[in-house]
């Protein structure tokens, strides 16, 4: 029988997994050059981390970097395992994986400046940012909705657009 701590542990760790899911698969994809490898390091992978999951300190790192350490780990050993005649050394994949790493770093902090941002923006903006991305709403839904041409929608995601990145490249700056 499971205890509250148990199913807290397992929504814990689902959330996040599902949260970097996508971003992780691109990274494994980039280490190891097709498709059918990435599938079988990320399987391998999600059991690692599910096994380990105990683990994880968040106040080391983002889970994110975590999961792509014990990646990298799992592509290793499916390239020890493959040997086959590999047409990158392993030290191009560990400059590869240097590089994803500091990208990914750039990237939350994008992300980060981007949510803080989106924040600021008056409510009206925010709402038109919302509709169209959260909810995936078309420009001609958008139209429809706030009663507005398809072409003073585009110009308000284009304004909208602009105050963004002037937001985040000065909160990186």
């Amino acid at each position: 029988m499971e205890s509250e701590t148990d199913n807290s542990k397992h929504s814990d760790f689902l959330r996040r997994f599902a949260e970097d899911y996508r971003r992780l698969y691109r990274f494994v994809l980039s280490l190891t050059f097709n498709h059918v490898d990435a599938d079988d390091v990320m399987q391998d992978t999600s059991v690692v981390l599910w096994k380990k999951y105990d683990d994880f300190d968040p106040s080391i790192g983002t889970f994110y970097a975590w999961a792509c350490r014990v990646a990298y780990l799992e592509v290793m050993r499916l390239r020890r395992q493959q040997r086959r005649a590999a047409t990158v050394g392993d030290d191009v994949i560990e400059l590869l994986r240097d590089e994803l790493a500091r990208r990914a770093d750039a990237t939350d902090q994008r992300e980060n400046a981007l949510v803080s941002c989106l924040k600021k923006l008056p409510p009206e903006d925010r709402q038109l940012v919302e509709d169209r991305y959260f909810s995936a709403l078309a420009p001609k839904e958008l139209a429809a909705h706030y009663q507005r041409s398809v072409h003073s929608v585009y110009r308000s995601l284009a304004r909208v657009h602009g105050l963004l990145r002037r937001c985040v490249d000065r909160s990186l700056a």
